[in-house]
């Protein structure tokens, strides 16, 4: 210790921390292999082959269902073929109820119609 920072009286006080430091050394590296333990069997309990056989189907199920519904959003969406049909199909359907409510309307004004 420098000289000029000691003041005349006061004890010097050494600390040694070799072996504090020692002592975190080994609880750290002991710690380091109880978490090693502990991610290995966390692995080895999720990479069980009927957990991944679980997770593999659902997620497959997941992707396909995901898959279709977007075709069929393609197929009956605006640009799509379907869209066409369901068009035709429906200025078929109201034509034919149109049509149906003009003959019922005739029908009511005849009726009225005296004779």
């Amino acid at each position: 210790m420098r000289q000029d920072l000691k003041e005349p009286g006061m004890p010097l006080v050494r600390l040694e921390v070799e072996g504090m430091r020692r002592t975190l050394v080994h609880a750290l590296a002991e710690q380091n292999l109880a978490m090693d333990g502990y991610v290995q069997a966390a692995i080895d309990k999720f990479c069980h082959p009927d957990n991944l056989q679980a997770i593999i189907e659902r997620e497959a199920q997941e992707a396909l269902s995901r898959a279709i519904k977007e075709e069929i959003d393609n197929f009956f969406g605006y640009a799509g073929p379907g869209r066409t049909v369901i068009k035709e199909i429906m200025a078929k359907r109201l034509t034919e109820e149109l049509e149906a409510v003009r003959r019922f309307e005739g029908l009511v004004k005849k009726e009225e119609k005296p004779a």
